[in-house]
């Protein structure tokens, strides 16, 4: 690290800054990606949802899951990540429950709203969602996206990784990315952006 360099998070806020998938943390240059983060072009990311953690002697960042597990009851709303989509179906990694992070993740599955024609998506891997928990049905978690509270939270463009920004909002909403001009549509929610004041982390 260089004379001039600055540390990106600050030694007093290293227990009380918050993370979600796909934040910026530092630079290679600054640090090496410790658990929870990934590199990717030299920028450290977070992978999952959790606190920040930095050795500064090692150099080291890395992210922090809490240790309490609650339980999933019917009418939670849970905030997750699409990971892959089987039909139109989103398998869904859920990572807090009612506003709090948890310290392992459930596998879930989200259902449209609808009934989806060819081609058309809701949600794609890599989203981030909040749901409503609808069913415990077979010992799988159901989510449900119905309502303007509900859907997708963020969003990053699929040519080039940006996140992306809502040219209007509605139930069937075109999301736009500011850096590549790339357009697509997802069932957005009401706090689309709001990831970290949904989390109490702003």
């Amino acid at each position: 690290m260089t004379k001039n360099s600055k540390t990106r998070i600050p030694q007093q806020e290293e227990s009380s800054n918050f993370a979600y998938p796909g934040k910026r943390l530092a630079v290679i240059e600054e640090y090496c990606p410790g658990d929870g983060v990934l590199c990717i072009d030299g920028i450290l990311r977070a992978e999952v949802l959790g606190r920040i953690k930095i050795d500064f002697s090692e150099r080291v960042i890395s992210i922090a899951r809490f240790k309490e597990l609650p339980i999933v009851k019917v009418g939670d709303e849970v905030i997750g990540r699409i990971t892959e989509l089987t039909g139109v179906y989103g398998v869904t990694k859920v990572e807090a429950i009612n506003g709090k992070l948890i310290d392992r993740v459930f596998t879930a599955v989200t259902y449209p709203t609808r009934h989806l024609k060819e081609n058309e998506k809701q949600y794609k891997p890599g989203d981030i969602i909040i749901a409503i928990v609808e069913s415990l049905k077979n010992r799988m978690i159901h989510l449900s996206i119905k309502g303007s509270k509900y859907g997708v939270i963020q969003a990053r463009c699929s040519v080039c990784g940006s996140i992306l920004t809502p040219l209007r909002k509605g139930v069937e909403s075109t999301l736009s990315c500011k850096r590549c001009g790339n357009k697509e549509k997802r069932k957005i929610s009401d706090l689309y952006g709001s990831l970290e004041k949904i989390l109490g982390t702003s």
